[in-house]
């Protein structure tokens, strides 16, 4: 049976083949993409077309890019996601797509898609994702704040020690770390023993962090 399955696609023409192809890559990209979102502190506020548009008036290929308006701490600003291809090969055309959102008054934020796409990265971010809406009380996360700023070694285990109020102690420290409030590096396996620090602790910020950190700042100097 598997055979047929085998033939039949060997049958299908080239162009159905690579529709198909792309059509599974949008999918993935799409998911990838909200996989990250939902981890950090950004909140997504839906489409903008007028982005989609002026990439498509810049060249950029069809269903290889999520565009995404978001807010980060007060900033408003939209995501564009390009796929591997396309920030390899087409990077002059997002730039110049970003230059015309400029003059429209839209802060562009330009990510590629391997940044997102690594298993490592991805299971955490579902991970942390997961516990973004676990509640903690305003003691324990002063108490988890605490241990952070005076223990520059502190783990994810020792900040879990310091909540009492909740069913799930881990899942509340990681809940800040969603929130932005703390640090934790998204690069190795989250585990008891996962350093934790002040987001502004640049050696325990992981490089997606610190990638998306640059790119704020200069939507910051942008707007001012």
């Amino acid at each position: 049976m598997s055979s047929v399955r085998c033939t039949a696609s060997k049958l299908k023409p080239r162009s159905d083949l690579r529709a198909s192809d792309l059509e599974r890559d949008y999918a993935c990209l799409i998911e990838e993409a909200s996989d990250s979102t939902a981890a950090f502190n950004i909140q997504v506020d839906g489409p903008d077309p007028l982005v989609e548009t002026l990439l498509r008036a810049a060249g950029v290929r069809p269903n290889s890019t999520v565009v995404t308006r978001a807010r980060h701490e007060g900033l408003r600003f939209t995501v564009v996601v390009a796929t591997t291809g396309v920030w390899r090969d087409q990077m002059a055309r997002l730039l110049s797509m970003r230059r015309a959102a400029r003059k429209l008054n839209i802060r562009v934020l330009l990510v590629p898609a391997g940044r997102l796409r690594r298993p490592l990265f991805r299971e955490n971010c579902r991970l942390v994702s997961r516990c973004r809406d676990i509640e903690i009380t305003a003691s324990d996360r002063a108490a988890v704040l605490d241990r952070v700023a005076l223990d520059p070694h502190a783990t994810l285990g020792d900040c879990a020690a310091c909540v009492v109020a909740s069913n799930d102690p881990v899942g509340a420290v990681l809940s800040l770390a969603a929130s932005g409030a703390i640090a934790i590096d998204f690069n190795c396996h989250i585990n008891g023993f996962s350093r934790v620090s002040s987001p502004t602790n640049r050696q325990c910020m992981p490089v997606d962090r610190l990638y998306a950190a640059a790119g704020m700042q200069l939507l910051a100097r942008a707007r001012s």
